[in-house]
């Protein structure tokens, strides 16, 4: 048979820096990292150039050559 016995009881909440993660062993998240500018004008490139090409394909039907 187990038996628990209650120690000790501190009503008041544990200060803030009890929840630090460096005491578990995790890193401290840093700022947000950058968004890849690059990445974004290479869609933008391919989604201009798409859009060009469709254009270009459907005005030359409509103008039958």
């Amino acid at each position: 048979v187990w038996e628990a016995r209650l120690v000790s009881f501190d009503p008041l909440p544990p200060p803030e820096s009890a929840f630090r993660p460096e005491p578990l062993g995790i890193p401290i998240p840093g700022p947000a990292a950058r968004t890849h500018l690059w990445l974004w004008a290479i869609l933008f490139t391919f989604g201009l150039l798409t859009t060009l090409a469709l254009f270009r394909i459907l005005t030359r039907r409509k103008a039958g050559v």
